[in-house]
């Protein structure tokens, strides 16, 4: 058994060999002139079992994925396994207007090709596992951000329904409450949000999320938590992309600012490695 990583995945690669104490296969990855890219696996490989840990979020990780699956089909390894701590392209898991492409169905038979068994933390939608044709495993953060806070929060709050057992599941591991927020989006850069009943006052509250993105939802709601007076708001989210500064107004107008390791951020202080370990570890038992 060996793990391997691309670029998008090295670190957390790295942390996973460590804790499951097994070979790191180092791959040749490279860009020809007109931006294509190659890659090699050289080293022998004659393992049972390939573990790749690579992102797959954007063109150019997704093709990187795809072909280090392709490279060690080649050579002969009998199991491949797909741990991608962040998927991209799952907010469209169905067609919503006529005439659209479904891209995590897209995404998902892509990936699917050789691959035994996929690990994912924390997809934006859990809809997408249909479209798997190999076996597909959503691993939640919650029990790493459970300990980050632990006696620190007196409340858990989902920014929407939507993420109400995200929260559910961090608050009982903290044994505190949790709810969620009214929220209405208007565009990709504005929504409508109130209290929906909620008191926060003198609290200490954390405000959980699975993606901040331009961070909208999250500035909308952390203003409607200090209009109620919490005493100090936490925010933290799975997987921090931060796009267009957004980090910068958050860190303004909040107590703190964390995320997971699936992106590589200076917030990313949450490590998923040993919630990834342990899922590989069970897999590799059975």
């Amino acid at each position: 058994m060996f793990i391997i990583t691309g670029n998008y995945g090295e670190k957390i690669g790295k942390e996973l060999q460590s804790i499951l104490n097994i070979r790191l296969v180092q791959p040749i990855i490279k860009k020809f002139p007109d931006g294509e890219l190659y890659v090699r696996v050289n080293e022998k490989v004659v393992d049972d079992i390939a573990i790749i840990v690579n992102n797959a979020f954007n063109g150019e990780s997704i093709l990187e994925t795809s072909f280090l699956i392709n490279a060690i089909d080649k050579m002969g390894v009998k199991k491949i396994i797909s741990v991608i701590p962040y998927l991209g392209y799952t907010r469209q898991d169905k067609k919503f207007l006529e005439g659209e492409a479904i891209s995590s169905e897209v995404i998902a038979k892509f990936l699917s090709m050789n691959n035994s068994e996929i690990f994912i933390v924390e997809p934006h939608s859990n809809n997408i596992g249909k479209y798997f044709s190999c076996k597909v495993n959503f691993i939640s953060p919650a029990e790493e951000i459970a300990k980050n806070y632990a006696n620190k929060i007196d409340l858990v709050i989902s920014p929407d329904k939507g993420g109400i057992e995200r929260a559910k599941e961090i608050a009982s591991l903290m044994g505190v409450d949790y709810s969620y927020l009214n929220k209405k989006r208007v565009s990709s850069y504005e929504v409508i949000m109130d209290l929906n009943n909620v008191s926060v006052k003198g609290k200490r509250v954390l405000l959980v999320d699975d993606v901040i993105s331009t961070g909208g939802t999250i500035l909308k709601a952390l203003e409607l938590l200090k209009s109620d007076h919490a005493n100090e708001i936490h925010v933290v989210c799975t997987h921090g992309l931060f796009l267009n500064n957004s980090d910068i107004n958050i860190v303004q107008n909040s107590t703190s600012l964390s995320c997971t390791n699936t992106l590589n951020t200076k917030y990313s202080t949450i490590s998923i490695s040993p919630i990834i370990a342990r899922q590989l570890e069970k897999f590799i038992e059975n």
